[in-house]
């Protein structure tokens, strides 16, 4: 009984050995919008959009969405054997025989042939020619020229047994059971028991296959040349399997695909032999094989949906295809060059071997199968030290398991020196951990003070919940990541390193150390650290390339120089040497973002993540530098879909714009990215992801517009080309220029109509007025002529009145025997009048003339009154005597009344001020000031006289001030003040001239 269960222990382990990894696939099924999961055939056009077969119709796929094809007169829904002609267009069969073919984005059906189809799956090829060749079973075979729409039949071909049809520039063969015929050449014909043939244009050959009917295991290749001679292919690599063959695929000689039943063999053919370079899909039917633009391979199954391989350089290890114990990897470490060691999340230890990709030894560390938290290898003792509960030490062959427990417990980092000390970071302190005497010659032994338990003794480092420890034996350190900050320790003392630009703390997640003795350490949301000892010397951030702040598991490739860590955006590397950044995202096969723990042996990255195990052959990491097409969708103008054109002139009321889009790029998937904007509207670009796939405009002004949209794939690959699409927004009519034409032309008609109408309502009004108006003006002249020969006459009135005082007064001089007085009062008194004539011909004079008359004058009278007399004449020095213009002799009248009506009756101190001062809104004021006897006692001493005399000049210039001052708004003006004591007794007298 032991012996019979041992023997199915040993088989159950063999069965689950044989498992082998794949490469990473994406799998497209109906929960993507797959239309079956029944897929026969598939193509690429083109344009890049991929084309299905499936057992629910015609299907395009844009890489995201998928949309189905039909026609009204198609009798199956099953399409398969897609082929594309020189023109772009795709052919295709139903599984009822009918041939379609795909043009402008309609399913069109080849109606030519309905009448001549009997039974069976047509078989057909199209050539360079554009000739369609047909095989059906009960016909001949057709030829049918698309140019010049003729048949032609070939009966010397049985289509019963035609099984495919290979038409070129190299071959014209019609491939049946057990023989090989030209079509254009009966007598050209080899025999040869093969079931299948495929044409590979890359090496321009066919490939010829038997066993199609049978198993793998009965399986012979041939390759045909154009002179139909063969060479035989020793497939003897190929397993014995008993799978139906369905199909063999040639991409070329190096890539090879046999499909089957039970999956999908990949192949090389290299010296005339079969290289198996693996098989995948197994147990499910693999119907047919699609390479695309990029790269990717598309398999379609019969059952199981698409499957989409990105790269032959991204494998993975889950627990479906191999006997890996749990999908869930934690930790993994690397104890030489071909071995690994990895944790689980079921408590699962296991070695993994790195050349054959296997699985060499598994141990279930803890019953209560907690996470592996922690795991760390000794070099130096082959010691595996592992955290699940409680700490663990297992040999390197996972066996001889210790358990410490109690404080030890909860650990979530371990790093260990050369003679075994532990340092560990668990959920309330660091701490140093001596688990066997060696560890006493520890430099770290010396610096701490030890607690002693049963098995092993501790010293505390920094006591705050850590994530993180490094021994760094180069300079006896230690470096502990808290959620306190980052703490560097040494001596048995610690202190925090904080960021040296902003001082902030730094919360570490990881930390490593290179073969130059720099310490690495990748954070919580800040980048990534570069230390040396306690010193940090370089900070990487999104600003100077990182994909993300938040950085976690490290790991560094010494080879290449490379700092391998992961972010929650991917998986990035840092050339330390060059500062150049790669990056593994989900489109170059990367399985999950969650990725737990690396490590780097060359030539693979092997990832330990929460769906499984990876590894990805970094020497082959290459940039998909394929442009991806984009190409508009739909266009609607306000919500009405319009056929895509180009130059649309639009109302103005149809300003609502929406454009759809796509891009077209298999390996980004979701991952692409689209770059758009609208010129005429703005300049800047708007990005958007691979959901907003549309653009909407609303209430667009009225212009020219072209909008413009490009596709960015995984690598920041923007399209060669962008995708345009022009129109222009009418204006609305009351903005056009025929109508700001009628505007004008109809203003202009009215205005002259009312031009009109005005001017002939002047003119009668003129008409009636004019006889008023000639009398007005008549009338105003004489009235004009009157005041200007009063003035006139006034101003030669005034000046004899002058010319008789003055003559009085040299008179006087010369009856007192006064010669030298006579003669300079007459000197004086000579330009005073020709001054005096000079200014009675004029309208105006200036300021400055009127004050030289006046200074004369004054001058002639203080030489009457000797020394009793005192003048003074000043001017505001913000007046330009020169520029003011005043009417002639208008003040000197009012100077010779108060010299003959006040002063003339003082016999002592006679003064006379006469100040010119600039008035408001550009007025002249003049005040003439006197202390003479005062106007009263003026007026009463004249009143005394024998003969009444009333001052000439007093009445002369009243007069003149009626004159000017006819008609006018701005009049001048005089006012008159009679100065006095406190007790009333007179001053003199103060006038005030504004002009």
């Amino acid at each position: 009984m032991i012996r019979l269960l041992s023997i199915l222990i040993f088989i159950l382990c063999i069965c689950s050995y044989s498992k082998a990894q794949e490469p990473f696939m994406h799998h497209i099924t109906d929960d993507d919008g797959l239309p079956s999961m029944e897929v026969y055939n598939i193509i690429q056009d083109h344009k890049g959009f991929i084309w299905l077969g499936t057992d629910n119709g015609l299907c395009k796929f844009d890489g995201i969405n998928f949309k189905i094809y039909s026609h009204p007169k198609q009798r199956g829904r099953a399409f398969s054997r897609f082929k594309i002609d020189n023109k772009n267009r795709i052919w295709m069969v139903n599984f009822s025989g009918q041939i379609f073919y795909l043009e402008n984005d309609t399913l069109k059906l080849f109606e030519q042939f309905e009448d001549k189809y009997k039974s069976g799956i047509s078989r057909f090829d199209i050539d360079e020619d554009e000739v369609l060749w047909i095989s059906s079973i009960g016909n001949p075979l057709f030829s049918y020229d698309l140019k010049t729409n003729k048949w032609k039949s070939y009966p010397y071909i049985n289509c019963n047994s035609v099984q495919n049809i290979i038409v070129n520039n190299q071959f014209d063969i019609a491939f049946s059971l057990g023989y090989i015929q030209s079509v254009k050449n009966p007598k050209k014909m080899i025999r040869h028991s093969w079931d299948g043939m495929q044409y590979a244009p890359s090496e321009n050959i066919a490939i010829g296959i038997r066993g199609i009917n049978g198993g793998a295991n009965n399986i012979s290749l041939s390759i045909l040349k154009p002179d139909f001679s063969y060479i035989e292919i020793d497939a003897s690599a190929l397993p014995n399997n008993s799978a139906r063959i369905i199909d063999f695929i040639t991409f070329s000689l190096d890539d090879c695909w046999l499909l089957t039943y039970d999956g999908a063999y990949h192949l090389a053919i290299r010296d005339n032999k079969i290289i198996l370079k693996g098989h995948y899909l197994k147990q499910k039917s693999v119907s047919w094989i699609c390479r695309d633009r990029e790269g990717n391979y598309l398999i379609s199954t019969l059952k199981n949906g698409i499957f989409m391989i990105p790269s032959m350089n991204v494998w993975q290890m889950n627990t479906e295809n191999s006997n890996l114990p749990d999908n869930r990897i934690t930790r993994i470490e690397k104890m030489d060059n071909q071995t690994l060691i990895m944790g689980t999340g079921n408590g699962n230890l296991f070695t993994f071997n790195t050349q054959a990709k296997k699985i060499i030894k598994n141990t279930l560390v803890d019953n209560d199968r907690k996470d592996i938290e922690a795991i760390k290898y000794d070099a130096y003792t082959g010691d595996i030290y592992t955290q699940t509960t409680t700490l663990h030490k297992l040999d390197k062959n996972l066996k001889q398991i210790v358990t410490f427990k109690y404080s030890l417990s909860s650990i979530k980092d371990i790093s260990v020196d050369r003679y075994g000390m532990l340092a560990i970071a668990n959920s309330f302190s660091g701490m140093l951990v001596n688990l066997n005497q060696k560890a006493d010659k520890s430099i770290f032994h010396q610096q701490y003070k030890f607690f002693d338990y049963n098995t092993y003794s501790v010293a505390y480092l920094y006591q705050q919940r850590s994530y993180t420890v490094h021994i760094n034996e180069k300079d006896s350190s230690i470096l502990q990541g808290s959620i306190d900050g980052l703490y560097f320790l040494k001596n048995g003392n610690s202190f925090q390193i904080t960021d040296p630009e902003t001082k902030n703390k730094i919360y570490a997640n990881d930390i490593i150390q290179d073969p130059n003795g720099n310490l690495w350490v990748s954070t919580m949301q800040q980048g990534i650290y570069k230390l040396r000892g306690d010193k940090v010397i370089a900070h990487y951030t999104t600003s100077t390339g990182l994909n993300s702040n938040f950085t976690r598991c490290l790991t560094y490739d010494t080879l290449s120089s490379q700092l391998w860590f992961a972010t929650n955006d991917g998986i990035q590397s840092l050339n330390v040497i060059t500062n150049q950044y790669s990056n593994i995202s989900r489109a170059d096969g990367l399985v999950t973002n969650d990725v737990l723990d690396m490590e780097v042996i060359k030539p693979y990255l092997y990832i330990a993540s929460s769906k499984g195990l990876q590894w990805i052959n970094i020497d082959s990491l290459y940039q998909n530098t394929y442009a991806p097409d984009i190409y508009l969708t739909e266009f609607s103008i306000n919500e009405t879909d319009t056929p895509i054109g180009n130059n649309y002139v639009l109302s103005h009321t149809s300003n609502t714009i929406k454009f759809s889009y796509i891009g077209i790029a298999g390996k980004a998937r979701k991952n692409i990215k689209y770059k758009y904007r609208l010129i005429g509207l703005d300049t800047a670009w708007i990005t958007a992801n691979y959901i907003n796939n549309f653009a909407l405009f609303n209430s667009l002004s009225p212009g020219e517009y072209t909008f413009e949209v490009y596709a960015i794939n995984e690598d920041g690959i923007e399209s060669k080309n962008p995708a345009k699409l022009s129109f222009s927004i009418k204006n609305p009519y009351w903005q056009t220029w025929w109508f700001y034409a009628i505007i004008a032309f109809g203003a202009i008609l009215i205005l002259t109509l009312l031009f009109y109408l005005r001017i002939q309502f002047i003119n009668r009004r003129n008409l009636l007025q004019r006889k008023n108006v000639e009398l007005e003006l008549e009338k105003s002249n004489i009235e004009k002529e009157l005041r200007t020969s009063q003035l006139s006459a006034l101003k030669v009135q005034m000046n004899p009145h002058f010319i008789f005082n003055a003559l009085n007064s040299i008179q006087e001089y010369i009856l007192t025997n006064e010669k030298k007085l006579a003669n300079s009062y007459l000197g004086k008194f000579s330009d005073l009048m020709r001054l005096y004539l000079d200014m009675s011909n004029k309208q105006s004079i200036s300021l400055d003339e009127e004050i030289k008359a006046l200074k004369l004058y004054l001058e002639l009278e203080a030489m009457r009154f000797e020394d009793n007399f005192i003048y003074e004449l000043s001017v505001d020095e913000n007046l330009s005597a020169d520029e003011v213009m005043i009417p002639p002799m208008i003040i000197q009248p009012f100077v010779e009344n108060a010299i003959k009506h006040g002063l003339l009756h003082k016999r002592t101190d006679r003064k006379l001020n006469v100040a010119f001062n600039k008035g408001p809104k550009d007025s002249l004021i003049c005040v003439v000031t006197d202390n003479g006897i005062g106007r009263k006692q003026s007026e009463e001493l004249n009143a005394k006289r024998r003969k009444q005399h009333t001052s000439f000049a007093t009445g002369a210039t009243k007069k003149r001030l009626e004159i000017l001052n006819y008609g006018l708004n701005k009049t001048i003006g005089v006012e008159y003040d009679d100065l006095s004591d406190v007790y009333g007794n007179p001053l003199g007298t103060k006038v005030t001239i504004t002009i």
